[in-house]
This record gives structure tokens, sequence and C-alpha cells, in this order.
């Protein structure tokens, strides 16, 4: 399924999510919205840890950004690309180590805004599991400024 899209330097992404956690996701990108290419990004999958799934998006400035849903228990994370094909974490596993999923990314006044959230299974989500978390996107590494709210 199509969990989220956004425009980046003119081209359009789709990121792909597997409805089923047993496929990988996929990112696709487009100069005119009807040919589309896979994305084969450096960094985005790690060995260890590829996610079955891409979440949220969103471009601010100079920098796109995608959350990754990981093959179970694993932590969720957000990374950062300065043109869509090399990938680098701005998360730790710390930062969202309570965290199932990161289902929306926004971007508002130069900074990166990323909304999580955490349940126990057979619980539906609530606003006691909800969290807000602001980042100053660094300019050549992804150690970004986490406050949480």
């Amino acid at each position: 399924m199509i969990f989220s899209m956004a425009v980046f330097q003119d081209q359009l992404y789709a990121a792909v999510t597997s409805s089923t956690g047993e496929a990988e996701g996929v990112l696709w990108r487009s100069a005119d919205g009807e040919a589309w290419d896979a994305v084969t990004p450096d960094g985005l999958l790690e060995a260890a840890s590829r996610p079955y799934g891409y979440g949220a998006m969103a471009a601010v400035e100079d920098t796109l950004f995608i959350s990754s849903t990981p093959h179970g228990g694993s932590v969720p994370h957000v990374w950062m690309s300065p043109d869509g094909q090399r990938w680098e974490r701005l998360t730790t596993d710390e930062q969202f180590a309570t965290a199932n999923a990161i289902p929306t990314l926004c971007g508002f006044h130069g900074r990166l805004y990323v909304g999580t959230f955490s349940f126990s299974r057979g619980e539906f989500a609530t606003s006691a599991g909800a969290a807000i978390w602001r980042f100053t996107p660094p300019r050549e590494s992804a150690s970004g400024d986490p406050d949480r709210f």
C-alpha cells in the first residue's frame, strides 16, 4: 500500500509498505507522475534491520525525510537524504525505544516534527501513547537536536 507521498527537488516520491510485514518496503520516484522508478537507496536498507515499509515522508528545506517501520521487535526510525538517493539515519534506538511506529512527519519553520505512538497488542492507540518530537535537521550529519513535547 502507498503510505505517503512527498515532492522533493521536482520529483514525486511514493513510500510503499507491506500490509503483511513479510515483504520489504519500496521507495518510488517520478519526474512526471506517470513514469516511476524504484529508488535503491544507499544507506536506507541496513542489512540488520531492513524495514518492511516506509511510512511518513516530509521535505524540509533541502532535505527529504522518511520513517521506516522495521521487522518485528525493532525500533522505528527517521532517515534523511539530501538527494533522495543517499540516506542517513537521523534517530537513535534510544529516542524511539518505546514507539511502535512513526505515522507522521511534518516540516515547520525549518524543523522536522515527528509524531510517534506506542501501544500494547490488543489495545487501541490512545493519546496516552502519542508523542511529538522536534528536530533541527543538521546540515552535514545525522546528529539532529531532538526535543520531545
